[in-house]
């Protein structure tokens, strides 16, 4: 059996715990920004741009889009717009929940360095018996 470190006794099963969760929220976190940033921002914009056309058109200029047609892409962009929002509200409120874990895996470490500390003091502090030849 391995000696072992000497911090070994501050990560306990609950910090491990919360590491693991802390990773797990990180991943998803990173997994939510690279596809909100790569798929769905640019199926918005790309959703957006005949409706911005439409909008800030000429008068005497010919445009793809009837006003019925505009009307309906209005309705998908808002949709989709809720979505976003919704979307990027629960990858804040994961990054939230990450500080919150990072906060309790810090209590929990400081919590045992503290017990550590008392109980090495108070080993150091005992009093030693007097051996015969003093």
């Amino acid at each position: 059996m391995s000696a072992g470190t000497p911090y070994q006794p501050l990560i306990s099963a609950q910090s491990r715990r919360f590491r693991v969760t802390g990773l797990v929220l990180l991943v998803m976190i990173l997994g939510m920004c690279t596809y909100g940033g790569k798929v769905l921002m640019p199926k918005l914009r790309e959703n957006r741009a005949p409706l911005h056309a439409y909008n800030t058109r000429a008068l005497n200029a010919p445009t793809a889009l009837t006003p019925e047609k505009a009307a309906n892409l209005r309705k998908i962009v808002k949709a989709q717009l809720l979505f976003v929002y919704a979307y990027w509200g629960a990858c804040f409120a994961l990054i939230l929940a990450l500080f919150v874990v990072a906060y309790l895996d810090f209590r929990e470490v400081s919590r045992n360095y503290l017990r550590l500390q008392v109980s090495l003091l108070a080993e150091s502090a005992r009093p030693k018996a007097l051996s015969l030849e003093d």
